[in-house]
């Protein structure tokens, strides 16, 4: 299983299995919700605005290229 999410031939099908292994790996949740292509379920809720949203995605591009 862990296998195949390292190659891309799954996700983890859980935000409560994301959050495991971060805890486990010692790695951000944060980060290993991007790997996975996903959005916590907390930034999930509060997508309801699409100004919002597409600002976030802005400024974390930026950030990512900086």
């Amino acid at each position: 299983y862990l296998n195949d999410i390292e190659h891309d031939r799954r996700s983890p099908s859980s935000s409560h299995l994301i959050r495991e292994f971060s805890g486990i790996l010692n790695i951000p949740e944060d980060y290993l919700f991007a790997l996975a292509g996903r959005l916590p379920d907390d930034l999930r809720r509060e997508a309801s605005d699409p100004e919002k949203v597409v600002r976030a995605f802005a400024n974390f591009r930026k950030t990512l290229k900086e």
